[in-house]
């Protein structure tokens, strides 16, 4: 399935990488639901078990050099959580993160 939003966000950021990263984690969050929603459909008459995982394109160098690398600083505490996130769905082969 294809999604598609455009929505302001909750909270203010103050880079366009911090913004990057929210959006990312929000939209694989958003795939997730998706994924398990389908799953939970699934049965013998109807087979739409996903078993790809999410595909998500990123093109900010920098939030892309978050999700790979992850270190965190005190400048960058507030949105940690969202970086892990995503860097915990990409361990588990749950994401792959599409670099443009």
């Amino acid at each position: 399935p294809i999604s598609w939003a455009s929505r302001t966000q909750k909270f203010v950021t103050t880079s366009s990488t911090e913004a990057e990263i929210v959006a990312a984690c929000d939209a694989v969050k958003e795939c997730a639901f998706i994924k398990a929603l389908l799953d939970s459909w699934s049965n013998d008459s109807w087979p739409c078990k996903v078993t790809e995982p999410i595909v998500c394109h990123e093109d900010n160098q920098a939030a892309i050099h978050w999700f790979d690398n992850g270190l965190m600083s005190n400048r960058a505490k507030h949105f940690g959580t969202r970086v892990y996130y995503v860097r915990d769905q990409l361990k588990k082969s749950k994401l792959i993160l599409f670099r443009h």
